[in-house]
């Protein structure tokens, strides 16, 4: 029962010795609840191929082995170091939906993409995951050099929801239990 309120954006937290202030913002403080994925990198953007963005394309592994594009990551020249040479490839790595020249959320051209051999793997801070992809944007933390790109899996960030069902299931149980007790 460790995961209960992994699904909550955050939490919103005051000083103890504080009064309840309604409608005062600043009494307050939202405590956002981040998690972690390792991904693949299956493309980049970058000013110098005409885009708007430098960004890591990134994808997780489905369950019958294909690269499922979920979101894209800034990056900004220490971190492209990092992450160190990008093989072109020729054909886009990701299967279904394709990294896209507008923005999902805001609809502003973010540019070109050229796709990379699948080889590279980066953690990335999110906060929330649905419909096949990151919400809100992510943030690049590091290179993971030593996690092979075919164990970058999308049950990784599913696993969350089944999760909160599971956890919700169980506190139902024990709730139900405690009142039928005699």
């Amino acid at each position: 029962m460790g995961h209960i309120g992994q699904q909550l954006d955050g939490i919103i937290a005051k000083r103890a010795d504080a009064p309840y202030q309604p409608g005062d913002e600043n009494s307050t403080v939202k405590i956002k609840n981040y998690r972690s994925a390792d991904c693949v990198v299956g493309g980049y953007r970058d000013h110098v191929i005409g885009s708007a963005r430098n960004q890591l394309l990134l994808g997780l592994y489905d369950r019958k082995g294909r690269l499922q594009y979920v979101s894209a990551v800034g990056s900004d020249a220490k971190q492209k170091q990092q992450v160190g040479v990008l093989r072109p490839k020729k054909t886009t790595p990701f299967y279904g939906r394709q990294p896209e020249e507008k923005s999902h959320w805001s609809g502003e051209a973010v540019g070109p993409w050229k796709p990379v051999a699948p080889t590279k793997v980066v953690e990335v801070r999110y906060d929330h995951f649905s419909d096949g992809r990151f919400r809100h944007g992510c943030t690049f933390l590091r290179v993971r050099e030593e996690k092979l790109p075919r164990d970058c899996l999308l049950e990784q960030v599913v696993e969350h929801a089944a999760i909160q069902n599971i956890n919700a299931f169980i506190e139902a149980g024990l709730a139900t239990a405690g009142t039928n007790r005699k």
